[in-house]
């Protein structure tokens, strides 16, 4: 993945992360991940995986994009990929 120097010992936030695909692919190296997106099936899929793999630098955010509120949380790096 080009975008490791980004992503390797960062905060990210994954807009649009649906069900996480690509938040276990940069959960391996980032310091931690939040996913945001609308779908709350997709997120409650994406919480239940987080837990099987024994993830915890990762959290998961049921909301669009538009109503983004994560409060005080800063972020080195967001994605928004597979999205539109």
């Amino acid at each position: 993945m080009r975008a490791a120097p980004y992503i390797r010992g960062k905060d990210v936030l994954d807009i649009g992360t649906g069900e996480g695909r690509l938040t276990w692919v940069i959960a391996a190296t980032a310091q931690s991940v939040v996913g945001i997106d609308p779908d709350a099936d997709a997120i409650r899929a994406a919480r239940r995986e987080a837990r099987r793999r024994g993830l915890t630098n990762v959290r998961f955010v049921s909301r669009p994009a538009q109503a983004l509120r994560v409060g005080r949380e800063r972020f080195d790096t967001a994605l928004f990929s597979w999205s539109l």
